[in-house]
């Protein structure tokens, strides 16, 4: 047995002292896990060899000082209403298990609950005798009961593990291995963790002015439906970051959603970032970023409802009709809701947006012209419907690459579309930027580089790849503001091995690979480079972005145009396109002939 962490909270040392008390061999405990940056507090972590690994939040409360509670929210008397105890837990074990991932470890299963040892079991039962989700959950809490003696701790912890308050429990009883124990000693080394999460300093510049431009046309204190629709690099996520500021920065709970598992996290850690910034620590506690997917899942786990395994588009729809059915008393509804990348949300989903921003008198859509990525399909009018009653922010300006670059990005893609010749293509954007309908930040930069490696010669990428990315670090960037961009799978193999190489040989903390669905949720760090697919690069952003295996994708399909449009405008100081010698011959001359008709539409040549 060994118990780590020293808890401020007096429950949660009383808590503690209880467990040392218990003089259990086969038990290890972790309090106060609030050191991670970028992982929710976690009260207390748990592994029991013989019953399983829990994450818990702690509730050392009287029963009289709870002032309302649900499966979804609580609010204790003289705090602030938030998630309940078993959602906290939740929250918090998810993100340990994210940065498990990007750590390389094989999380354990893990399932979360709540601890009420100022509550006996039977006073929880008599005071919510007529809600029958909140009895139903009692047995999977731990009570001041099963803290009296280490036999009862051990039997509710064998109950919990297989019938947790929140999610699905385990299957099969618990099976110790060692590596499990590995795993928690070597993440919460508080010792060993020195992450740091990218400064957005930059951001928080700029922040103000853009909020006071959005407050002029849309008070905070007013009821608003806005859809900001727009370019790549003007402003779109930039202005639902500002909007949850502002009212988070007043105490307002802000939803943050998008479809970008990769976007989530990165925002997410923005978020943190700006609270250390601003030495603001509540300010994560009022706003909250998810994916739409992440979102789905809570909500479903809050409920308790059981989905099974149906198509997700059709368990949205099924988890709607259920919820529909609860008094609104019962749901938590955001006060401001932000969704971003709506371009790709099908109707189910858009129907989930809609239900939860019923009660939000800020909702804020951001849309991305041309950088739809999947099958689109009509709108349903009672959708169609729904958008109508926004208003309209159209922007036009790209504040976040270099001019040739981005527009060369647009040609490019056109011509993939097959449409359309270089030249016709030029005018036609030469006409849009002196219009301002496209309108450049930066028209004179470049920001575009090429380069071939031979592809008969195995290693040949690996070290070209390697040679960029360490120019750029020698040259000042620091591993976050390096992206690599892959196209195929193969290549995200390669390009996963070669970075990996890389950051053993040359002590970089380490990477993240985001086209793995295990680290798609990783929280980004400074010293992290990142790896991503095509498709899930939209709403990131580098000072460098490396891009591999462009060659590869389809002439004549839109969803591939977009995303190649989309790939080729997350760089915002250079991007720097990787070819293969033979096989890309043919798009590295269409990637140069965009170029120079870019250099057209903007001037430079005539």
């Amino acid at each position: 047995m060994k118990i780590f962490g020293s808890p401020d909270n007096f429950g949660e040392q009383k808590v503690k002292q209880t467990l040392e008390g218990f003089g259990d061999i086969q038990l290890w405990a972790w309090f106060s896990i609030n050191y991670i940056p970028g992982v929710k507090d976690l009260d207390l972590l748990v592994l029991h060899e013989e019953t399983g690994c829990f994450g818990i939040e702690i509730k050392a409360v009287p029963l009289n000082q709870i002032e309302s509670i649900s499966r979804q929210n609580i609010k204790i008397k003289n705090r602030k209403e938030g998630h309940s105890p078993q959602l906290q837990a939740y929250n918090a074990t998810t993100d340990l298990r994210n940065y498990a991932h990007k750590r390389r470890h094989d999380f354990p299963f893990t399932v979360s609950t709540a601890c009420w040892p100022e509550i006996t079991r039977s006073e929880w039962l008599e005071a919510f005798q007529d809600d029958s989700s909140l009895i139903e959950i009692a047995r999977s809490q731990i009570f001041q009961d099963d803290l009296l003696t280490p036999q009862a701790f051990k039997s509710r912890l064998s109950d919990i593990y297989s019938r947790p308050p929140i999610r699905q429990g385990a299957f099969k009883p618990y099976s110790f291995e060692e590596s499990h124990l590995t795993t928690f000693l070597d993440i919460l080394d508080a010792e060993s963790i020195q992450p740091d999460l990218p400064s957005v300093s930059t951001f928080l510049k700029n922040e103000t002015k853009q909020r006071h431009q959005l407050q002029r046309t849309y008070p905070l204190s007013e009821t608003n439906h806005v859809r900001f629709i727009g370019i790549p690099g003007s402003g779109k996520t930039f202005s639902l970051l500002a909007l949850a500021l502002a009212h988070g920065t007043e105490g307002n709970p802000v939803l943050l959603l998008c479809y970008n598992k990769a976007l989530a996290a990165q925002l997410r850690a923005n978020i943190y970032s700006i609270a250390k910034e601003r030495n603001d620590p509540e300010l994560t506690d009022f706003i909250e970023v998810l994916d739409i997917y992440e979102h789905v899942s809570l909500q479903t786990a809050a409920f308790g409802i059981d989905v099974g395994k149906q198509d997700y588009l059709d368990w949205i729809d099924l988890v709607l009709q259920e919820l529909s059915s609860l008094a609104p008393s019962q749901i938590k509804f955001p006060d401001i809701l932000l969704v971003d990348e709506t371009q790709d949300f099908p109707d189910p989903l858009m129907r989930w947006i809609q239900f939860w921003s019923q009660n939000s008198f800020w909702v804020g859509l951001a849309e991305g012209t041309g950088q739809e990525v999947y099958k689109q399909y009509e709108r349903a009018q009672s959708v169609r419907d729904w958008l109508d009653t926004f208003k309209i922010e159209r922007l036009t300006k790209n504040y976040r690459n270099p001019g040739i670059s981005l527009v060369t990005a647009y040609i490019f893609s056109m011509i993939l579309t097959g449409k359309s010749d270089v030249g016709k293509i030029s005018k036609e954007l030469k006409q849009k930027i002196s219009k301002k309908e496209l309108d450049l930040l930066r028209p004179n930069e470049i920001g575009l580089e090429i380069a071939t490696y031979d592809d008969d010669f195995e290693g040949e990428l690996a070290s070209l790849l390697q040679a960029t990315i360490l120019h750029e670090m020698e040259s000042g960037q620091t591993a976050h503001e390096i992206l690599v961009i892959s196209r195929t799978s193969k290549l995200n193999n390669k390009c996963r091995d070669c970075i990996a190489e890389l950051v053993e040989k040359n002590k970089i903390r380490g990477m993240i690979d985001l086209t793995v669905d295990a680290q798609k949720r990783s929280i980004p760090m400074l010293d992290d480079i990142r790896l991503t697919t095509f498709e899930s690069s939209r709403g990131l952003e580098a000072k460098t972005v490396i891009i591999v295996g462009i060659e590869g994708v389809r002439g004549g399909v839109d969803a591939d145009a977009n995303l190649t449009l989309i790939a080729l405008s997350r760089g915002i100081n250079k991007t720097v396109v990787l070819f293969q010698k033979r096989a890309g011959a043919k798009q590295k001359a269409t990637l140069g002939a965009a170029v120079d008709g870019a250099r057209y539409a903007l001037g430079h040549i005539k």
